[in-house]
């Protein structure tokens, strides 16, 4: 959406060849129940699309940026809007007030994380892939209700042998693990639910309200 706002011809070429690695990742989103993979940008990254938009309105954000606040960064340590009028007072009482705001604004931030980091207690540090079966009493869900509903949305199908398989589009979220039948020795493949399918189906289920 950025890289298109910003008049991007091709947004995924923009975004390789502008925004560095460690300013991106892909994320999936779930959208009308589906899930949608797609790449997202941090603040750095979005700079560095502005900064390489050929776009009348990105030129001169980008000519405010480097002539104006830059400099004033290194002289100052900070901008304000309407700055070249403040005497040094002026500037020092709005930076204390902009500290104030970020120091409450972080705070809200850590406190909203809470309910996160518990989240992530409970399923992602758990580190290893879990089977369905598994994964469905940690979230809550009866087995055969989440094994259904992720086969009625297009995330695992049975094979002829009824094995239970994941689709290519949902390799993400799965993986398969190998396994000697403790019975007669053969060797087979089951399929079990990585740590991000784990947070991923906690995100869909509680949009569905079945948690």
């Amino acid at each position: 959406d950025i890289a298109q706002a910003l008049g991007y011809k091709r947004p995924s070429d923009a975004i390789a060849s502008h925004v560095h690695e460690g300013d991106k990742l892909k994320r999936c989103f779930t959208v009308s129940g589906q899930g949608r993979n797609l790449i997202v940008v941090n603040e750095s990254g979005m700079y560095a699309l502005i900064f390489g938009s050929k776009l009348e309105s990105a030129i001169r954000f980008k000519n405010w940026v480097t002539s104006e606040v830059l400099p004033s960064i290194r002289k100052h340590g900070g901008y304000f809007s309407g700055q070249e009028e403040m005497n040094d007072q002026d500037l020092l009482a709005r930076g204390y007030l902009v500290a104030l705001r970020q120091i409450e604004a972080r705070t809200e931030e850590l406190e909203g994380l809470i309910p996160k980091g518990e989240f992530f207690d409970r399923f992602i540090s758990l580190g290893d892939c879990t089977c369905l079966r598994d994964t469905a009493k940690e979230l809550g869900i009866p087995q055969n209700r989440f094994i259904n509903i992720l086969i009625d949305r297009g995330y695992l199908y049975r094979n002829q042998k009824g094995k239970l398989r994941f689709y290519s589009t949902a390799a993400d979220y799965f993986e398969l693990k190998d396994y000697i039948n403790k019975y007669n020795g053969e060797p087979g493949v089951y399929t079990v639910v990585r740590p991000e399918g784990r947070a991923y189906f906690f995100s869909l289920f509680k949009e569905m309200g079945e948690i």
